[in-house]
């Protein structure tokens, strides 16, 4: 027989804790959505996911929350502005960001952030200049993998569209866009 007692529970409640704690820091490497955003750094920091696998400190996750409230208003009025304009101040606070996320973080966490912006941009990382450059691809091969990229980008868009207009079956265009993300 199996008695209940204070040692038991408490036991409990830590394996529960832990495994919460342990299932949250696997589903950081499991975040999705970003792949069609060139730099995803400021939406990445707001991850809780990405806080735990980079196992911010409380201090460095007060310092990465006030650094993204201080561009929130920046960057949600540069929304309503002409685009060249938009971009423009849009990379001004990437750049600001990226230099106070690289103070603010260790050189583990920093090479980790960028671990996850790659992985979260899925292939379309091996287009980043830095990145093509590293894997010596020549201009011709970054034409190519940026044109099938493309291509592939197209082809799931039209699948999106022909689902929203009901014109495709929502199990055939998953299919679909199997066969073109296996293409890219």
């Amino acid at each position: 027989m199996y008695m209940v007692t204070r040692n038991s529970i408490n036991c409990s409640v830590f394996v529960g804790v832990l495994l919460c704690i342990l299932g949250s820091a696997s589903y950081g490497q499991n975040i999705s959505g970003y792949d069609t955003i060139a730099n995803p750094l400021l939406f990445l920091l707001r991850e809780s996911a990405v806080h735990l696998d980079l196992n911010l400190t409380p201090r460095q996750l007060q310092q990465i929350i006030e650094l993204n409230h201080k561009h929130d208003l920046s960057l949600m009025a540069a929304r309503t502005w002409p685009a060249e304009k938009s971009t423009a101040k849009s990379d001004e606070i990437r750049e600001a960001s990226q230099q106070a996320v690289a103070k603010i973080l260790t050189p583990q966490q920093n090479e980790r952030l960028q671990q996850i912006s790659y992985r979260v941009q899925g292939i379309r990382f091996v287009l980043l200049p830095k990145v093509s450059e590293g894997l010596g691809l020549t201009e011709d091969q970054v034409t190519r993998c940026g044109a099938a990229l493309r291509e592939a980008s197209e082809q799931i868009a039209l699948l999106r569209n022909q689902v929203a207009n009901g014109e495709l079956a929502q199990a055939a265009a998953e299919a679909t866009a199997v066969e073109a993300r296996q293409a890219e």
